[in-house]
């Protein structure tokens, strides 16, 4: 069985993109793009970490860790570890390419205890996808991204990869600088069904 090693070491290795890039992006996209300080051929690849807390339903959470890699594509690869407790841990392998997302669950990191594959699930992963451009702004520049400015603090992104599209609203504050990700095609995997998050 792979391992998140060994994908991530395919993902970082496989890093070429096809996806041709354009400069017609909102001004405060392109502001945010010109302040990253990476150009769109500055890297092939990202790594992000995150730690924060899952919580499932209101009476539980968990700490969360996640490890990120991004191309300036709609590529994705998550390797995500919930401690439920001391002892009990859960991991989560996710991925994005070409119109088709998957996770797999695994407690203590070697016991399968669930997958997802469907279309919603490709819709949702595509939706983070695009909510991770912040990390990742060579995205932004993107062909198959489209945005709609709705007024002067949201600005809406539309990602189309294949069949799969998903929109996220970039929020900005009075300065043009973007402040929150919100986004109503994401859900996320609870009891073996996914839910709205």
């Amino acid at each position: 069985k792979a391992t998140i090693k060994s994908l991530g070491k395919a993902f970082v290795e496989n890093n070429e993109t096809s996806t041709p890039f354009t400069e017609n992006v909102p001004t405060v996209i392109k502001e945010y793009i010109d302040n990253s300080n990476l150009s769109n051929s500055s890297y092939k690849a990202l790594a992000l970490q995150f730690d924060g807390e899952y919580s499932p339903k209101p009476s539980k959470s968990m700490k969360q860790h996640t490890l990120a890699l991004l191309r300036p594509s709609a590529d994705m690869l998550l390797g995500i570890r919930l401690d439920s407790n001391f002892i009990v841990t859960f991991n989560a392998i996710e991925s994005y390419h070409n119109g088709k997302a998957n996770m797999q669950m695994l407690l203590f990191g070697v016991i399968p205890t669930g997958e997802f594959s469907d279309e919603k699930f490709a819709k949702s992963e595509l939706a983070r996808l695009l909510a991770y451009s912040l990390f990742n702004p060579a995205l932004l520049r993107t062909q198959n991204i489209k945005y709609e400015q709705i007024d002067k603090t949201h600005t809406k992104a539309t990602i189309i990869d294949g069949k799969v599209e998903a929109s996220v609203i970039f929020v900005s504050d009075k300065n043009s600088k973007i402040i929150e990700v919100q986004s109503s095609d994401r859900v996320r995997p609870i009891k073996k069904r996914l839910q709205k998050s």
